[in-house]
């Protein structure tokens, strides 16, 4: 800040005034007023200088810059977005869970089930079931089809467990469509392990005439019919009408139509059976005696009374049960291939399996004749029919 003009003016006369009369002492309080004015010069210069010279102050940085550095989006993002992943990897990791998954409870690769022949004893048919696969597996649903002859089908067991109790006097049974399981029976079945499914009826089993349908889990269907001989059809035709009553168990009433009379393969009514082969020939000192039935097995005895040995080299054997399995002559195996229809003719439709069908002069040899699954039925017809190499001809029958 400068002096103005005035007061300049007359700081300078004053100077003159003093120099022109006051000697040395004029000269240093000049001197003095001189350095003051000087010193206030420069104070008002400095004073000035500081008031209008603001630089920027150092608390300003930290204000606002120091917050914005924070990127509030980085810190509090509770849900970042994650990079694209690829697209094959995705797939594998999003896969490969699913897959295991699916091999775990894959039923069709342990849907392996098969079951037997029906077998008919007192008042019951039954027919072994067997799973072959390793996981275990229960029986959900059930079609029974069975000759009305059976009178009312009033209890299914599987093994030792009974499972339902239907009472049903149509020839046609479905589970749990009409009837409820039993919730106390067992319906499951272990992997590598049989169960015999039996069905009990108010009157004697007929011998054949039944079709089961099982369904396992849902998923796995096994299905079985015995085997008889139908004239034009085996599937008998049936209307079937259900009304539902306050009951839980509905009533049925169940109309069949007259049905081709079904003959079971082998059974014949009559003690007359016809023969494919010639009458015993005369004169043949060869005898047969029997039969006697114990478990699956039908047995008889042959006699060779004869000079010479003789060798059995044509055998015929009319039967009733289910599956005829093998055949042995004095403990020997004969015969093994298993036949489905009866008649069995030897060697016509399976060979023998070899020697051991002699039998020597004065010798009695016990033939065995096993069916699979089940009895033998000595209620069923039977004949056997045996030729020799001498030309002898042989024939028993029940």
């Amino acid at each position: 800040m400068k002096p103005s003009p005035s007061w300049d003016n007359n700081l300078r006369e004053q100077v003159k005034k003093t120099s022109g009369g006051g000697g040395s002492n004029n000269r240093r309080t000049v001197v003095v007023l001189l350095s003051l004015f000087l010193l206030l010069v420069s104070v008002s210069a400095v004073a000035a200088a500081v008031y209008f010279y603001q630089p920027a102050r150092p608390a300003a940085t930290p204000t606002i810059v120091a917050a914005a550095t924070k990127e509030p989006a980085q810190s509090i993002n509770l849900f970042p977005t994650l990079p694209p992943l690829n697209t094959a990897a995705a797939t594998s990791s999003a896969t490969a869970p699913a897959t295991a998954t699916l091999v775990a409870i894959n039923v069709a690769a342990d849907c392996n089930l098969r079951a037997g022949v029906f077998v008919a004893g007192g008042d019951t048919a039954s027919v072994e079931i067997i799973n072959e696969g390793l996981s275990t597996l229960t029986i959900s649903d059930l079609t029974l089809e069975w000759p009305s002859e059976d009178g009312r089908l009033t209890e299914i067991h599987f093994g030792d467990s009974k499972i339902a109790a239907p009472d049903d006097a149509s020839p046609l049974t479905q589970l749990p469509t009409e009837f409820t399981w039993l919730e106390s029976g067992n319906r499951g079945l272990a992997g590598k392990a049989k169960q015999t499914l039996k069905f009990k009826f108010t009157k004697p089993a007929r011998p054949s005439g039944y079709a089961v349908k099982l369904k396992f889990d849902h998923t796995c269907e096994l299905s079985r019919t015995d085997r008889i001989t139908d004239t034009p059809s085996i599937t008998p035709s049936k209307t079937l009408t259900r009304t539902l009553t306050s009951t839980s168990a509905p009533t049925r009433t169940a109309s069949r139509t007259p049905s081709p009379t079904r003959t079971p393969r082998g059974f014949v009514a009559s003690a007359t059976s016809p023969k494919l082969g010639p009458t015993s020939t005369p004169g043949c000192a060869i005898a047969l005696t029997g039969f006697n039935f114990s478990g699956t097995i039908m047995s008889l005895t042959i006699s060779n009374q004869e000079a010479a040995s003789v060798t059995l080299v044509r055998l015929q054997i009319t039967w009733g049960e289910r599956e005829l399995d093998l055949v042995r002559l004095g403990g020997v195996l004969i015969w093994n291939a298993e036949d489905f229809q009866s008649p069995t003719i030897i060697p016509d439709e399976s060979p023998w399996l070899g020697p051991g069908r002699d039998i020597k002069p004065g010798e009695t040899l016990k033939m065995e004749i096993e069916f699979e699954s089940g009895n033998a039925l000595p209620g069923v017809y039977h004949s056997v029919d045996m030729t020799f190499n001498n030309g002898c001809f042989r024939s028993i029958s029940n």
